[in-house]
């Protein structure tokens, strides 16, 4: 067996993550019982993703965009950024692979289709460890936290 995804389904994913409520939206590739997860992950400019680590279990994640641009941003263990890391494929860099436990968080700079994977299973509560010292989603100091992570841009 075997799956193909088309330009088309991946347009179809940015109007959709565009209408969503956390602009963003994914396609998996993956069943829930496949030991890695594979999915495509569409980002639009103003979407939160709270900083997060994979740490217990410890997972790698892997990221590659596919189109538009998007940075990662690195924090140490207080939540000051280490660095930043601008992926694009008209870009230096069209990929990041990070370790576990590696604090991170990603912006959408402009519409963007990323390619991710990373170790099974997804249990929603152990997925991602929450950094304490950011705000979390859906709330008025992390859209205030969002836009001054991209004042330091």
């Amino acid at each position: 067996m075997y799956q193909t995804t088309s330009q088309n389904d991946l347009q179809n994913l940015l109007v959709q993550a565009r209408t969503s409520p956390r602009l963003r939206k994914n396609l998996n590739l993956h069943q829930i019982t496949d030991p890695v997860q594979r999915f495509f992950n569409a980002l639009i400019p103003g979407t939160y993703v709270r900083p997060h680590r994979h740490n217990s279990p410890p997972k790698t994640e892997t990221m590659i965009v596919l189109s538009g641009k998007m940075l990662v941003v690195l924090f140490d263990e207080q939540g000051n950024i280490k660095e930043k890391i601008e992926l694009s494929p008209q870009g230096q860099r069209i990929s990041i692979d990070l370790a576990p436990g590696v604090w991170h968080s990603v912006l959408a700079i402009e519409p963007c289709v990323v390619f991710e994977c990373k170790q099974c299973p997804y249990t929603p509560i152990t997925d991602k460890d929450f950094a304490s010292w950011a705000p979390e989603e859906n709330t008025t100091e992390s859209i205030h936290y969002l836009e001054g992570l991209l004042q330091k841009t």
